[in-house]
């Protein structure tokens, strides 16, 4: 069995997987995992809801948060007395790494590549909407070449009240949550403005990115607020655990065995 972990700027997810089946999962604030301890509470959790050892689990961990990187790999590392595989570029990925920095490219957007050019065929366009709105591009030939990223939306919300004096944080948004576009306070308004905002920046991001790569590539949505906003914007698919299916392919790409 193989532990995906996906550590997120905001939440990080640990996914269970027998095969290419999730059989167990938790979620929890990133914010919150301050501890290897708190870490391994996590681990603890999913394991011993399909009643696994953790001497019988290889770790695979795809970060964004360079805080929480070293806490993972020590809290497996205590538990399972195992190496966790942190994925990167230079891993065995199944694709070729064409941007002009391949260090730089977020582990995250890495595996979305990964699965999405697996699950869903190539070329293909991923958007990612979370904490960030990331566009990662798989062309015909399996090359990432890139993509953009932009703010997302509860990141953009919350902009507005961390650099003005006035407008207040609005939360989160829900998935059938979807305001207005005319709101009728200021709260609405900005519910309003930071929704349609995102709605109008992805749709122009996808005819855009489909204008160079090819109209038929389908764009698959993943990520926090992915079911709030893609029907609203051209997404083609929506893959809530595409991330995690990521890490999966990889680790198995990069068993001992396979290479």
């Amino acid at each position: 069995m193989l532990l995906a972990v996906d550590a997120g700027n905001s939440r990080t997810k640990l996914a269970l997987f027998e095969s290419d089946m999730i059989v167990a999962r938790s979620s929890e604030a990133t914010d919150h995992l301050a501890e290897p301890d708190d870490v391994a509470e996590e681990y603890r959790l999913v394991l011993a809801a399909v009643g696994s050892r953790a001497s019988d689990i290889r770790v695979a961990i795809a970060s964004v948060c360079p805080r929480l990187t070293p806490l993972l790999t020590t809290a497996v590392t205590a538990i399972a007395a195992v190496d966790p595989l942190v994925i990167n570029h230079v891993l065995r990925l199944g694709l070729t790494v064409a941007v002009r920095e391949p260090a730089r490219l977020g582990s995250d957007r890495i595996a979305d590549a990964v699965a999405a050019a697996d699950r869903h065929g190539v070329p293909v366009i991923v958007a990612d909407f979370g904490t960030a709105l990331t566009f990662t591009v798989v062309t015909m030939d399996r090359r990432i070449v890139g993509g953009a990223i932009a703010p997302g939306l509860r990141t953009n919300a919350r902009a507005l009240a961390t650099f003005t004096g006035q407008l207040p944080d609005v939360g989160g948004f829900e998935p059938n949550d979807v305001p207005p576009v005319i709101g009728t306070d200021t709260v609405g308004a900005i519910r309003a403005g930071t929704f349609y905002g995102m709605v109008g920046a992805a749709r122009e991001l996808i005819a855009r990115i489909r204008s160079e790569v090819g109209e038929s590539a389908p764009v698959v949505a993943t990520g926090g607020t992915a079911p709030i906003v893609a029907t609203h914007c051209g997404i083609d698919l929506l893959d809530p655990d595409l991330t995690l299916h990521g890490i999966r392919i990889i680790a198995e790409l990069n068993r001992p065995s396979v290479i």
